[in-house]
């Protein structure tokens, strides 16, 4: 495919310039007794799902490995599914503001890398 050229991306017409969704949720701490914020699994998988449904027209069913550390720089993969493509979705803490923690999520352009 030529850069810059369109392509399909969830069912919308895209340009291939990658769009970074950002989410600001509302951590609650760990049940540890420790101070780590948290983002419960669920907020992570509503934001995602909700956000795509918003961008594309489509909702996905989403599913993440579990809670979202609210420490800036930390990631993990989550997985979109529509219909039957899987596409893999990158999820990164940019910034935490009390419990105000903010994060950015970013579906792979083609399905089939998604974490199992």
């Amino acid at each position: 495919m030529v850069a810059g050229a369109p392509s399909h991306h969830l069912g919308v017409k895209t340009s291939r310039t990658l769009v970074v969704v950002a989410v600001t949720a509302l951590a609650t701490l760990a049940a540890c007794g420790d101070s780590t914020l948290e983002v419960e699994q669920t907020d992570v998988e509503e934001q995602i799902s909700s956000g795509v449904a918003e961008k594309a027209g489509t909702t996905p069913e989403v599913s993440c490995p579990g809670d979202l550390t609210g420490e800036v720089g930390e990631e993990m993969r989550c997985s979109a599914t529509v219909g039957s493509d899987a596409y893999g979705v990158s999820v990164k803490v940019t910034d935490v503001d009390g419990k105000d923690v903010d994060f950015s999520w970013l579906v792979d352009e083609e399905p089939g890398d998604a974490p199992s």
